[in-house]
């Protein structure tokens, strides 16, 4: 087996740093609200995105992968873990010192349709952004908005209209318009584009990509289709059950992935030729108030001996630029094209 190793880390000096990040929400009954269980969302994840860079995160419904990235926000606190951001450490941070800090790290939401107050014109929504964390002087404010929403392919027209008035990419277009209104350095998209028709998806994904050049965007992009993460992404993580089964670089990863989650996830992605090697898993993701010990993914897995129940198995280099947290090599796992 290969040698342990540590937890990776980006190829630049990270802009944000998460360590052993979990988050675990009770399961209470009775009147009394009596604690009886924890649904462990995320277990002790660690990862590091550098400024400009883009961390793809990927797993199936149920994996934690929304979760993590709202704990990373502080949009939940964490139950366990440090988030530290260009040396702040996020966790800590009172909410009143947390919400001045949100400038620097913002979200764009799955559903467009959602993320925005109906109430509200899109200047309106745009300006409040701006006005809450003191981005400009107030006679600024309708230039700042006409200028976010030209860089987004949008008019300047458009800021007097309401949501309603706008097509599903348009709202998303608005949406991120929102984020970076305020000047962040780091990104959370989730799920961005699936909400979205599949004519539109593409034109979305390009204005991120373009985003993130031009403004040196550190992104933390979560989606459970892993064509888009391996588009978008210089790296990826791979979770189940709210840990990390894989992670590296995205092109070494595709290529040939080493973890069996891994490899089945990729066996996954729709062809226009037959798949005589796609994995199909059995049964459903175990549930995250009574995970498996030992490996979470072992009760699905067809590769799983009985040590695999006995710990945790820690993540170690494969190769260069790529972990696992499996403890065989002796299976053979390969491209998925």
């Amino acid at each position: 087996m290969t040698a342990a190793a540590p937890i990776p880390t980006a190829t630049a000096a990270p802009l944000l740093r998460a360590t052993g990040v979990s988050k675990h929400f009770p399961i209470t009954r009775g009147l009394l609200s009596r604690t009886v269980g924890h649904v462990r969302a995320v277990e002790g994840i660690d990862l590091e995105i550098a400024q400009g860079e883009c961390l793809g995160v990927v797993g199936e419904s149920g994996s934690g992968k929304s979760t993590l990235g709202r704990v990373i926000l502080r949009l939940l606190d964490p139950t366990a873990g440090q988030i530290a951001f260009d040396g702040t450490d996020v966790a800590s941070l009172s909410p009143g010192a947390l919400r001045a800090f949100r400038r620097h790290m913002q979200m764009i939401f799955q559903d467009p349709f959602a993320s925005l107050n109906p109430r509200m014109t899109v200047g309106a929504s745009i300006r409040e952004a701006m006005r809450l964390h003191r981005v400009c002087e107030p006679s600024e404010l309708d230039d700042r908005v006409a200028g976010i929403l030209g860089r987004v392919g949008m008019s300047p027209d458009h800021a007097s209209r309401y949501p309603k008035a706008f097509s599903g990419g348009q709202r998303q277009r608005i949406a991120i318009a929102r984020a970076l209104a305020v000047g962040p350095r780091f990104l959370v998209a989730d799920e961005p584009v699936s909400a979205l028709d599949v004519s539109i998806q593409a034109e979305v994904i390009e204005l991120l990509q373009e985003l993130r050049r031009d403004f040196a965007l550190a992104t933390l992009f979560i989606s459970h289709d892993l064509s888009v993460v391996e588009v978008v992404a210089e790296r990826v993580m791979v979770m189940y059950l709210g840990r990390t089964m894989e992670t590296g670089d995205t092109r070494r990863i595709f290529a040939r992935p080493h973890h069996p989650y891994t490899n089945a996830l990729l066996s996954a992605i729709p062809s226009r030729r037959s798949r005589p090697d796609r994995i199909v898993l059995k049964g459903e993701i175990p549930s995250p108030s009574n995970p498996p010990s030992g490996c979470v993914f072992r009760t699905r897995c067809r590769h799983a001996l009985p040590e695999c129940a006995a710990a945790v198995p820690p993540m170690r280099q494969i190769a260069p630029g790529q972990w696992s947290a499996c403890i065989r090599d002796d299976i053979t796992t390969g491209a998925a094209s």
